[in-house]
């Protein structure tokens, strides 16, 4: 009979308990909620996030890693007529078509040769993806918004608008929100 009134009473105390991580569980959740239904800010950076650099020609260019879908080789680049200098081509990654941009280019600093084989940093900022290309992987850091120096706005010609600002170690890290929402990199496909 006390056995009973045991198993009975530890019934009810896993009732409560569950009752209670149910209702924690719903208050993380909306709190979850709240969180990704507040509009993004376009400040970047707020806690140490990764930030990967790359150079490109004589420069190195930090990649909020929050934006960065990966690095390849470029095996393929179809050109195109008609479409601004900044934009190489296309190339095609396992089924995707891809823009090819030419950051320098793009940001009117003087553009070198390319490598016999190119790299690029797949980058993306909603549904659009396009290809960055860079000379070389530098290191993958941590940073934060507070580590950054300000922007330079006489930096290689880079606007301020488009750099979240510069590391200790010279790499201007890039606001790509901005630079892929500017229409100059929009690759009409419709013909």
């Amino acid at each position: 009979m006390e056995s009973q009134a045991n198993m009975m009473g530890n019934e009810s105390l896993a009732h409560r308990f569950e009752a209670i991580e149910e209702e924690e569980l719903r208050n993380v959740l909306e709190s979850r909620r709240v969180r990704l239904a507040e509009a993004p800010t376009d400040e970047g950076l707020d806690e140490a996030e990764p930030v990967l650099t790359a150079r490109i020609g004589s420069e190195s260019y930090g990649f909020p890693f929050a934006n960065v879908v990966e690095v390849i080789r470029l095996t393929t680049l179809t050109r195109l007529a008609g479409v601004p200098p900044h934009i190489l081509g296309l190339t095609n990654l396992r089924g995707e078509v891809l823009p090819v941009v030419d950051i320098r280019v793009f940001f009117e600093v003087q553009r070198d040769e390319l490598t016999d084989l190119p790299l690029a940093v797949v980058v993306f900022k909603g549904e659009g993806r396009l290809a960055v290309l860079i000379d070389e992987v530098e290191s993958l850091l941590m940073l934060a918004r507070e580590q950054l120096l300000p922007p330079i706005s006489t930096h290689t010609g880079i606007r301020e608008e488009y750099q979240l600002g510069v590391t200790e170690q010279r790499s201007v890290v890039l606001n790509l929100d901005r630079i892929l929402s500017d229409p100059r990199l929009i690759v009409n496909q419709e013909g």
